[in-house]
């Protein structure tokens, strides 16, 4: 869809919330979901990672603020695998932390870390939940409901109703959900670059993010590009994954089916059924069946 570089993909979500040198969207964003009241920016670290993630993507945002590892994310498709990935970033902040401030595990004494919070903010056009929990056990191929290795993503839906008093309470994240509807919107009707540049010229002439975009409107259509790209991907690689689950499901249906009849076949033979009075008694055809007779009735070859 589009030639932008995207060896590191930054994001929308990211420019306006992640940048170093204007740590008050942070914070105010902060603020807003914690209800605290917290001014001093230097109070706020940004611990934000490049390359967490082996598609050679930037985590949207995390930083450091009163004992607190805070992970923001932000999606525009619904992903159930939201957990694996904050646990996966989570690694590596842990990690840098641990580096930074020169701390081991390999020590006698109880290492103190900070206390994360990872946090998803879904801003696409499904209908979702006003708030989900999603959780790493629900991935686990053995179920394993004892709590004792879960890891939770709190999806917040920034279009939903029930979360309208958050965005109040924050100016940014007001503006910048104002700013990704007014692209879906007008992305109905025309293409996404012509929809980009529209709502931009919207938001400014309304006083939406206005000195933001006036500054950074060439990035924001590069970003927001390579975004949908990056949903494109993974609505791809999702709708695989779905297929191939399926496929998989129909060929366990099947092989279970095969076995129980199998096993019908097993139980007739020792009470001394000939195949055409299992096939009857079974309502099967006799030539389908055969095959399954003969290598039930036949005796194991030694190699």
């Amino acid at each position: 869809m589009t030639s932008t570089n995207r060896e590191h993909k930054d994001r929308l979500f990211r420019l306006i919330f992640a940048d170093e040198k204007n740590k008050a969207n942070t914070l105010a964003l902060y603020n807003a979901l914690n209800k605290s009241s917290y001014t001093n920016e230097d109070d706020l670290e940004i611990t934000t990672i490049e390359d967490a993630l082996y598609l050679k993507m930037k985590n949207d945002l995390s930083f450091v603020i009163a004992d607190t590892m805070n992970l923001y994310e932000q999606q525009s498709t619904h992903n159930p695998n939201m957990p694996l990935r904050g646990f996966i970033y989570y690694g590596s902040l842990y990690a840098k932390y641990m580096q930074t401030n020169r701390l081991t595990p390999h020590v006698s004494t109880l290492v103190k870390i900070p206390t994360p919070n990872y946090i998803v903010f879904y801003t696409g056009i499904s209908k979702r939940p006003a708030l989900e929990k999603l959780r790493l056990s629900d991935a686990f191929q053995i179920p394993d409901d004892s709590g004792e290795f879960e890891w939770t993503a709190t999806v917040i839906n920034l279009k939903h109703a029930d979360n309208k008093s958050l965005l109040q309470s924050c100016k940014p994240l007001n503006e910048y959900t104002t700013l990704v509807s007014k692209i879906q919107s007008y992305q109905k009707s025309m293409p996404v670059n012509e929809a980009v540049d529209k709502a931009v010229e919207e938001c400014i002439s309304e006083g939406i993010l206005a000195d933001f975009l006036k500054a950074h409107r060439a990035e924001v259509l590069d970003v927001y590009l390579a975004e949908v790209d990056e949903d494109i991907l993974r609505e791809r690689l999702m709708e695989e994954g779905e297929q191939r689950g399926v496929q998989q499901g129909i060929q366990q249906e099947q092989q279970a089916n095969l076995q129980k009849l199998k096993d019908k076949i097993q139980r007739k033979i020792t009470k001394g059924k000939t195949l055409e009075q299992i096939a009857d008694e079974l309502e099967e055809n006799v030539e389908d069946i055969r095959p399954l007779y003969e290598e039930l009735i036949l005796p194991p070859q030694n190699n």
